[in-house]
């Protein structure tokens, strides 16, 4: 967000990574776009220009003089807080905050993916009929909770003839 001149980026560039958000700050918003369009696994491209608030402006405006890093000034603008203890500008709570923003897209990734595969409540797997690929039993059977073995000798079956 914030370079090693103390100056923000001019653009918040946003995309999906095999289905995590990335997000980047960059002057170069064409090489985002290449990069997008070269790479199969990246999608959903999004270019924004960027806002500091009044708060983070403030907060630039103390640290401009103080030789922080950019990785270091760009943390305390967002969040108030550097992740470098020796700073000044330490705060272990708003790192924390910090901390849980940065690990927070992956685990989106991983509760899609695992949602993806099915979701047990209450001891009952319900599976997404998408995932079976549109058979013959899915189209002709949509109220039935059905569910694939990942055996190809065994069919598909409804739910409650499996588990007797």
């Amino acid at each position: 967000m914030i370079k090693d001149d103390m100056t923000p980026y001019t653009y918040r560039i946003r995309f999906f990574d095999d289905d995590v958000e990335r997000i980047k700050y960059s002057d170069d918003r064409r090489y985002y776009e290449r990069l997008v369009g070269l790479h199969g696994h990246l999608s959903d491209l999004r270019v924004e220009a960027v806002t500091l608030t009044t708060e983070q402006k403030q907060r630039l405006g103390a640290i401009k003089d103080e030789g922080l890093s950019g990785h270091d000034a760009s943390v305390y603008v967002r969040f108030g807080t550097t992740e470098s203890e020796d700073t000044g500008y330490f705060d272990a709570d708003k790192l924390l905050t910090y901390r849980k923003n940065q690990v927070e897209p992956k685990i989106k990734a991983q509760r899609k993916a695992a949602e993806a595969l099915g979701v047990v409540s209450s001891g009952i797997r319900y599976a997404l009929l998408s995932c079976l690929g549109g058979s013959e039993l899915e189209k002709n059977k949509p109220n039935q909770l059905i569910f694939k073995e990942l055996s190809h000798k065994e069919a598909v079956l409804p739910f409650y003839r499996q588990h007797r």
